[in-house]
């Protein structure tokens, strides 16, 4: 059995998904991070996950998603 030593922090969870999975994919020049010129895939949520405890992480509301720079979802809580 693994200890607490050996779980992932969520700032190398949110990087295994976003640089990480860009370079592994071979698309880092164009996405994985917010950059100038790279295509805008995001997502904006309504809770810090740096400060919340990870037993809340799954309730999070998604307020934002963008896909290459175009909003395709938008909660109307969001002003």
């Amino acid at each position: 059995m693994l200890g607490s030593e050996a779980r992932a922090s969520i700032a190398d969870l949110i990087a295994s998904f976003t640089t990480n999975g860009a370079y592994a994919s071979f698309s880092d020049k164009i996405t994985g991070s917010i950059e100038q010129g790279k295509d805008a895939d995001l997502v904006v949520i309504d809770k810090n996950l740096f400060k919340i405890p990870s037993t809340e992480i799954g309730s999070a509301k998604v307020l934002l998603t963008k896909e290459a720079g175009k909003e395709t979802f938008w909660d109307e809580t969001l002003e």
